[in-house]
């Protein structure tokens, strides 16, 4: 008898637990768990009536299953303040829903309450709007824009509204990043996009200007040189954008309106295809137009090869300016010769993370006579498309893979893994390329985290030495746009030891500015494409420090970067993006002019 009452306290307690919960429902023992208020729903909708849905058409996820699992299921258990959240306190108490159960079950009783959309209704807000009193979400998903925020960023300080994952655009659409019925249940991918680029909030990609005012109506970029930034620095434009055969680039947004997008999810995953799947994309063109007092109205373009899934990222990482722009001013005929523009040509800006463009060796500005062609040992514009995970492009290849995943899910970091055994990673490729079908032999195998580090070592010390050299002939870099405010890039001055190289050689001397620009903004370039990156630093270099872009008789380029009236010492020299500045003197001098040598000659001494 003693434990037949134990048995049945134990039961009794369980009850309680379990069913203790808010909810809709109660009565004088209190309210009844958001799980046992919900039964009614589950038995229709878990499959067991064949006219109730029981997939969700935007997950493709079982409905039932996707609630039992989540937090608002489960946190009933444990959680008495009303932290859970069943059918009814989403979808309204239409308890009678739907009308056609009278068809089978009798009775024609009307609705008792109207079926609620959550996300048209708001219904998520109770919840977790900034002011609920539940589980409320404050920053980063809503941010104060009451007034501009000083904000610290990487050594620089800036003022400006930062963005949030919820905007003006963004409310009543939770389901453009969470499964309504589990929120939780992507929590892993959400919390690697949050922490990404994509989803930083105070990335100057997202809060510098207000972007979704920086577009042009009625432009199309294949024929204009219009502001267009509205495109890929907010979601809202970008999606525009590609649903439009990439002619849509005009202004959404208000002054008013305070509110800046980060890229969300359905930037990238379309709601049709269950968010599942990415968007279906073609060959990417790229539009490197541009627009003067000199150069009137250029056009320049490239289509880039189609690289499966990886369109999505070349549709923004490929530049908005391009070695090829450089290139066209100097070629301009008659009135508008080269002469004249590179007199009076302000800087031109090669923009930012154009690891797209550098892949397939478009990106830079190529001085005339000199070979930038593909070794045949160069692979990377291969990866996702002849080689490995096809379909899939070198971006998606090497920036979605992860280290340990059982689902094998793609990672939402964008960081490539050095080496992952999942996938595309460094390791796997170059310490046996043979597997791979990649001609050999590849210089400076990559099969360490350390040999990594080298490399990325020489590629900023040769920006540097770049930097020193630019300085050294008046072309001072700056960390904030234009970077160079000079505008002629051709008269010499004090007797020929700063300033151009005389008429008809501006584009070059512009383009070393320009190369060093476009890599200091790339800080993965010497990983993109790492011959391509040498050769654009080691010409630019000669070229910046001689006039020349072949090498005076009995010299070297380690004799040139060692020369200290060529390439001189800075105390403070800004040579990075984050605008710190760098010790260009005694010992550090020395030792960055020589990772820099052996980086942009593989220690041979010679061009790349």
């Amino acid at each position: 008898m003693k434990i037949n009452n134990i048995l049945a306290l134990i039961l009794l307690f369980l009850q309680i637990v379990v069913f203790g919960g808010c909810g809709s429902g109660g009565g004088a023992s209190g309210p009844a768990s958001t799980l046992a208020d919900s039964q009614k729903c589950i038995s229709c909708h878990s499959g067991a009536d064949p006219a109730a849905p029981a997939v969700d058409p935007i997950t493709g996820h079982s409905i039932t299953a996707d609630w039992l699992n989540s937090a608002h299921n489960t946190g009933n258990a444990s959680n008495k303040s009303g932290a859970g959240a069943g059918c009814q306190n989403c979808h309204g108490p239409a308890h009678n829903h739907p009308n056609s159960c009278g068809g089978c079950h009798g009775g024609s009783s009307p609705l008792v309450g109207q079926f609620l959309n959550p996300d048209a209704t708001l219904q998520c807000n109770i919840c977790h709007g900034p002011a609920a009193k539940i589980k409320p979400l404050g920053s980063p998903h809503f941010n104060n824009i009451t007034s501009p925020r000083e904000i610290e960023t990487t050594g620089l300080k800036r003022n400006g509204y930062p963005a949030s994952f919820v905007t003006s655009k963004g409310v009543g659409k939770c389901r453009n990043c969470h499964n309504p019925h589990n929120p939780t249940g992507h929590i892993l991918r959400n919390l690697e996009w949050a922490s990404s680029g994509h989803g930083n909030v105070l990335a100057e990609g997202w809060r510098h200007y207000d972007f979704k005012t920086r577009g042009t109506s009625g432009a199309v970029p294949a024929t204009s040189a219009a502001t267009d930034c509205v495109r890929c620095h907010t979601t809202t434009g970008y999606i525009n954008y590609v649903t439009s055969g990439f002619t849509d680039v005009h202004a959404w947004g208000v002054a008013s309106d305070k509110t800046k997008e980060v890229l969300q999810c359905n930037a990238c995953h379309d709601k049709s295809s269950n968010f599942t799947s990415q968007r279906a994309l073609g060959a990417i063109t790229s539009y490197y137009n541009y627009s003067s007092k000199n150069t009137k109205k250029l056009l320049v373009n490239h289509t880039f090869p189609n690289v499966g899934k990886s369109n999505i990222c070349m549709c923004c990482h490929t530049g908005r300016e391009s070695g090829l722009t450089l290139a066209a001013i100097a070629a301009l005929p008659g009135s508008g010769a080269s002469f004249v523009n590179y007199s009076t040509q302000s800087f031109v800006n090669s923009h930012y993370l154009t690891a797209g463009a550098t892949i397939f060796g478009i990106s830079g500005y190529e001085l005339p006579s000199l070979n930038y062609n593909d070794p045949n040992f160069y692979a990377h514009k291969n990866i996702g498309v002849t080689l490995k995970t096809a379909g899939m492009g070198p971006c998606v290849s090497c920036h979605m893979q992860r280290t340990i995943d059982s689902q094998n899910n793609p990672s939402h970091k964008f960081k490539p893994e050095l080496t992952s055994g999942i996938g595309v990673d460094c390791v796997g490729c170059h310490i046996n390329p043979a597997g791979f079908g990649i001609p050999t032999p590849i210089p400076n195998t990559v099969s360490t985290e350390a040999k990594l580090e080298t490399q990325k070592t020489g590629y900023n010390d040769a920006l540097t030495v770049l930097a020193a050299a630019l300085r050294k002939r008046g072309f001072k870099f700056q960390s904030a746009n234009p970077y160079f405010t000079n505008t002629n890039w051709q008269t010499s001055k004090n007797g020929g030891t700063t300033g151009g190289f005389g008429a008809g050689t501006g584009a070059n001397t512009m383009g070393s500015a320009f190369n060093f620009n476009l890599l200091v903004h790339d800080p993965g370039g010497f990983a993109h494409n790492s011959t391509y990156a040498k050769r654009l630093l080691h010409d630019s270099i000669l070229w910046i420090t001689t006039g020349s872009n072949s090498l005076p008789p009995g010299l070297t380029i380690a004799d040139i970067i060692n020369n200290i009236s060529l390439v001189p010492t800075f105390s403070a020299l800004v040579a990075t993006k984050d605008g710190v500045p760098l010790d260009f003197t005694g010992t550090n001098s020395l030792n960055i002019r020589a990772a820099a040598i052996v980086w942009l000659t593989n220690g041979t001494g010679n061009r790349p």
